[in-house]
C-alpha cells in the first residue's frame, strides 16, 4: 500500500501515465511532431527532452486523477482556443496605448475556483512528480499545506497565492511547453510554466512588498475575472522583462474595473 500525496489515503497503486500538464495543452501549443512526440524544456538544468504525448508519471491515485481530469476538462474550454468563449464567458481585447500597441485581454464570467484549482493542481502535480523521481520538489512545506488547503476547501481567496497569466504572441515560444519551475521576482519565489500560448505565474511567498502592489490589479480574481497582459516574444524570455512589462500594463489599467 502507498499513500497518495494528494488525498493522503492508502491506495493499492498509483495511476499509471498521469500527465502533469494535460495533453490538450500540448496539442494546443502545436508541439507534437509526426510521431506524437514533444520537446520538453527543462530550464533549471538547461536541457531538452523528447517525450511521447507529453511527459507522464505514476504519482497520484486514480480518484485524484479523476478529479484533476475534471479540472483539466473545464480549463480546456477557457484556454484551448483563445478565441472561443464558453457559455457565460466573455473575452475582450483592449488596446491600452495605441502608440505602443500595449494590449490586455480582459476575461470574465468563468468559474474562478475551477481555474484556480486547475492551475494549483498543475503546480502540485509537478511537485509530486519531482518527488517521485527523487528530484527536489517545487513547494516548501511552509507553503505546501496552505496551498493544499486552498486547493481542497471552499474558501475564496485570490490573494494569498495569487495567479497571473500572460498572453504570448505567436512565435516559436508559442509552441513551447515549459513545465512548472521556480524563479524569483523582487525577492518573491514564484512558480512559472508555459503552455498553450500562455505563461502562468503563481506567487509562493508570504512576505509583502512592492510585488503585491504592482501586480494586484491583474491577478486572477473572484468571482471569475482577469486582465491578461499580452507579452511579445522578446519580453517573455526572462522573468525580469515580463515583470517590467506587466508593471507598465498594470499602471495603465489601475483604477478601472473588469
Amino acid at each position: 500500500m502507498s499513500t497518495c500525496p494528494f488525498c493522503k489515503r492508502l491506495v493499492s497503486h498509483f495511476k499509471a501515465n498521469s500527465h502533469v500538464i494535460p495533453e490538450w495543452m500540448y496539442k494546443g501549443s502545436g508541439t507534437y511532431d509526426e510521431k506524437g512526440r514533444v520537446i520538453r524544456y527543462d530550464l533549471q538544468n538547461e536541457k531538452r527532452h523528447l517525450a511521447q504525448q507529453g511527459y507522464k508519471g505514476s504519482f497520484i491515485c486514480d480518484g485524484c486523477e479523476e478529479k484533476t481530469a475534471e479540472l483539466d476538462s473545464y480549463a480546456s474550454l477557457i484556454f484551448k482556443d483563445k478565441n472561443f468563449c464558453a457559455p457565460g464567458v466573455n473575452k475582450e481585447k483592449r488596446i491600452l496605448d495605441e502608440n505602443t500597441t500595449t494590449i490586455a485581454h480582459v476575461w470574465s464570467g468563468f468559474n474562478f475556483r475551477k481555474i484556480q484549482r486547475f492551475i494549483y493542481s498543475i503546480c502540485l502535480r509537478q511537485h509530486f512528480y519531482n518527488l517521485s523521481k527523487k528530484i527536489e520538489g517545487l513547494i516548501i512545506t511552509k507553503h505546501l499545506f496552505p496551498l493544499f488547503e486552498l486547493y481542497y476547501s471552499d474558501q475564496i481567496d485570490d490573494n494569498s497565492y495569487p495567479i497571473f497569466i500572460f498572453y504570448l504572441d505567436k512565435h516559436e515560444i508559442y509552441k513551447c511547453v515549459i513545465p512548472p519551475h521556480i524563479d524569483k521576482i523582487s525577492g518573491h519565489h514564484v512558480i512559472i510554466f508555459i503552455a498553450c500560448g500562455f505563461k502562468f505565474l503563481i506567487k509562493t511567498s508570504s512576505h509583502q512588498n512592492s510585488f503585491d502592489y504592482d501586480m494586484k490589479d491583474i491577478r486572477l480574481q473572484y468571482p471569475g475575472a482577469i486582465y491578461i497582459p499580452q507579452i511579445n516574444f522578446e519580453e517573455s524570455g526572462t522573468v525580469k522583462k515580463t515583470f517590467l512589462k506587466t508593471k507598465q500594463i498594470a499602471h495603465q489599467i489601475r483604477g478601472s474595473s473588469i
